[in-house]
């Protein structure tokens, strides 16, 4: 249950929708783990959206492809090289994807912090970062524990 907004979660697989989805995205309270339970929460989110977009046939389906982009796209900042046609190139690609080729990773962090206003934050680890952010950018294994991700 989020202490925050009283909406409760029952355990095993659920069913998200709108706001209820956003909550679920956004808690960090309440959670053993804080925002690396809410990083989790966020990773299990964008695997169950790619699971259910698998089940639409984007290939043989390109306005509901397209249309899927115009919604993402709506959300986002991007660089203008990111043309809505790259978008749904990249959407076929994610989703064309077997399960065995798809991982999640979370940034390596190296301890916690408090602001001058008090705010508590995760540090990054810019060394176990930037190799990370190497690896893939050379097509190498990343060299980071991945995130198990188990959908129903």
């Amino acid at each position: 249950t989020d202490p925050r907004t009283g909406v409760h979660f029952a355990a095993g697989p659920i069913t998200l929708s709108g706001d209820t989805a956003l909550t679920f995205v956004r808690q960090r309270y309440g959670l053993p783990n804080g925002d690396f339970d809410r990083i989790a929460h966020q990773q299990q989110l964008v695997a169950a959206i790619g699971e259910k977009i698998k089940g639409a046939d984007l290939i043989a389906n390109p306005l509901f492809a397209a249309h899927v982009v115009q919604i993402v796209a709506a959300n986002l900042t991007v660089d203008s090289g990111m043309t809505p046609d790259l978008m749904t190139q990249l959407l076929v690609d994610i989703v064309s994807t077997p399960p065995s080729g798809v991982h999640f990773y979370t940034a390596p962090s190296a301890g916690f912090g408090v602001s001058s206003d008090g705010q508590d934050y995760v540090n990054l680890d810019m060394t176990k970062f930037t190799a990370a952010c190497d690896a893939m950018r050379n097509d190498r294994p990343i060299p980071l524990p991945g995130t198990p991700i188990n959908l129903p």
